[in-house]
């Protein structure tokens, strides 16, 4: 039976607006996790060589890319978020390309990799989920807007939930874990 993390799933699931309003915005600018499922992407065919990103920062991961919608939807993301405010942000971010290239097409700030962020093995998913909410948590601690861009496996190990790709939960750390502060949904 697969277990959803007590500590998230009720204010989520009582919570989940269709998009960003004001509110959401100004909870990215002060002082929220910002958790982000990368922009839409393909996986590399097993044993093809991948061509080179254009965005991509060099020795990412390039078992999947972002597809060309998914690319002009992080560029659309970017300006919406720049133009909220949200910019300069400290990014972390998964090992992957689509991730890599996400962060990118933002333009929000430089990524800088977070293990804990990576796709995880079938062994590691509890563990993963553990390592995930501690880099929540310490990311709250710092100053200003911080997006972490991870996968859709990490997203639903930590909130139990489904999100789009491209799309943002925002995340406070609570005394009982952590609860959800506001969602944006990438045109």
């Amino acid at each position: 039976m697969r277990r959803i993390p007590a500590l998230l799933t009720c204010a989520l699931l009582s919570a989940l607006p269709a998009a960003a309003n004001e509110g959401d915005w100004r909870a990215f600018r002060d002082g929220t996790v910002a958790l982000m499922r990368h922009g839409g992407a393909i996986s590399a065919e097993a044993g093809a060589a991948s061509a080179p990103s254009p965005v991509a920062t060099g020795g990412c991961d390039p078992r999947a890319r972002l597809t060309e919608l998914g690319g002009e939807d992080m560029r659309r993301l970017g300006v919406r978020l720049r133009e909220a405010g949200v910019a300069p942000a400290r990014i972390l971010a998964s090992r992957e390309c689509s991730a890599w290239e996400t962060a990118a097409l933002l333009g929000l700030g430089p990524a800088i990799h977070a293990e804990a962020l990576d796709p995880p093995g079938p062994a590691e998913r509890d563990a993963r989920r553990a390592a995930l909410q501690r880099v929540v948590v310490a990311a709250a601690s710092g100053e200003g807007p911080v997006l972490l861009i991870t996968h859709r496996i990490n997203i639903a190990l930590l909130t139990g939930l489904d999100i789009a790709p491209g799309e943002i939960l925002l995340l406070r750390p609570t005394p009982a874990g952590l609860a959800l502060a506001g969602r944006i949904v990438a045109d």
